[in-house]
Protein backbone atom coordinates (compact mmCIF):
# COMPACT_ATOMS: atom_id res chain seq x y z
CA UNK A 1 0.00 0.00 0.00
CA UNK A 2 1.34 3.72 -0.58
CA UNK A 3 1.05 6.03 1.85
CA UNK A 4 1.80 10.08 1.59
CA UNK A 5 1.39 10.10 -2.13
CA UNK A 6 1.69 13.32 -3.48
CA UNK A 7 -1.86 15.07 -5.42
CA UNK A 8 -0.59 16.38 -8.62
CA UNK A 9 -3.94 18.15 -8.63
CA UNK A 10 -4.74 21.89 -9.35
CA UNK A 11 -6.27 21.56 -12.58
CA UNK A 12 -9.46 23.12 -11.46
CA UNK A 13 -7.30 25.96 -9.80
CA UNK A 14 -5.82 27.09 -12.86
CA UNK A 15 -8.46 26.22 -14.55
CA UNK A 16 -10.35 29.53 -12.71
CA UNK A 17 -7.31 31.45 -12.45
CA UNK A 18 -7.16 31.68 -16.58
CA UNK A 19 -11.39 32.02 -16.94
CA UNK A 20 -11.96 34.75 -13.91
CA UNK A 21 -8.89 36.12 -13.00
CA UNK A 22 -10.42 38.99 -11.56
CA UNK A 23 -13.83 37.24 -10.20
CA UNK A 24 -12.69 33.55 -9.01
CA UNK A 25 -11.52 32.01 -6.38
CA UNK A 26 -10.67 28.58 -5.73
CA UNK A 27 -9.73 26.79 -2.38
CA UNK A 28 -8.36 23.40 -2.52
CA UNK A 29 -9.55 22.08 0.86
CA UNK A 30 -8.08 18.90 2.64
CA UNK A 31 -9.45 17.13 5.49
CA UNK A 32 -6.94 14.43 7.77
CA UNK A 33 -8.46 10.99 7.54
CA UNK A 34 -10.19 11.21 10.52
CA UNK A 35 -13.57 10.25 9.26
CA UNK A 36 -12.43 6.94 8.16
CA UNK A 37 -10.22 4.39 9.73
CA UNK A 38 -7.66 4.39 6.89
CA UNK A 39 -6.48 0.64 6.83
CA UNK A 40 -10.14 -0.90 6.03
CA UNK A 41 -11.27 2.38 4.36
CA UNK A 42 -14.77 2.12 6.13
CA UNK A 43 -15.73 5.68 7.01
CA UNK A 44 -16.79 6.85 10.58
CA UNK A 45 -20.41 8.03 10.01
CA UNK A 46 -20.35 10.33 12.73
CA UNK A 47 -17.30 12.21 11.63
CA UNK A 48 -18.50 12.27 7.83
CA UNK A 49 -21.56 13.86 8.68
CA UNK A 50 -19.64 16.69 10.66
CA UNK A 51 -17.53 17.79 7.49
CA UNK A 52 -20.53 19.91 6.06
CA UNK A 53 -20.98 21.25 9.62
CA UNK A 54 -17.30 22.16 9.90
CA UNK A 55 -17.18 23.77 6.27
CA UNK A 56 -20.11 25.76 7.08
CA UNK A 57 -18.72 27.05 10.21
CA UNK A 58 -15.81 28.56 8.05
CA UNK A 59 -18.00 30.53 5.62
CA UNK A 60 -18.52 34.00 7.15
CA UNK A 61 -14.97 34.25 8.11
CA UNK A 62 -13.92 33.12 4.21
CA UNK A 63 -16.33 35.68 3.46
CA UNK A 64 -15.18 38.17 5.40
CA UNK A 65 -11.55 37.62 4.32
CA UNK A 66 -12.68 38.09 0.71
CA UNK A 67 -14.59 41.27 1.46
CA UNK A 68 -11.11 43.00 2.90
CA UNK A 69 -9.26 42.27 -0.11
CA UNK A 70 -12.13 43.18 -2.80
CA UNK A 71 -13.32 46.17 -0.47
CA UNK A 72 -16.83 47.04 0.39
Amino acid sequence: MRENVRFTGGHLAKWVHENFPTSGCCLAIEFKKFFMDEWTGEPVDEELEAIPQALEATLLGLINSLEEVDGP
